[in-house]
């Protein structure tokens, strides 16, 4: 069985942090916008894949009209949460 200490833990933690800003500051500098925007964005769908939450997002327009699901929502919860609430999580 392996064991690693507190100290070998966060090390190895520490080294990883430090080497992703190594590796983010050298694309800032080295990669065009385009490329690096394009990297950073699949890199997060690929985390993203081991993430348990669930975000849905609904627009409110569909193209030129009112999404009529987007109109539900805004019923329903205008009735149970404050105007000024800024972020909902839902639990089920």
């Amino acid at each position: 069985m392996l064991s690693l200490s507190t100290t070998s833990m966060l090390s190895t933690a520490a080294s990883l942090a430090a080497s992703g800003i190594v590796v983010c500051t050298l694309a800032n500098d080295l990669l065009p916008n385009q490329l690096r925007d394009y990297l950073f964005s699949n890199f997060r769908i690929f985390l993203d894949r081991f993430h348990p939450q669930l975000t849905i997002i609904i627009h409110e327009f569909d193209g030129f009209s009112t999404n009529q699901i987007y109109e539900a929502a805004e019923i329903y919860l205008g009735s149970k949460i404050s105007p000024r609430t800024r972020r909902l999580e839902v639990c089920g």
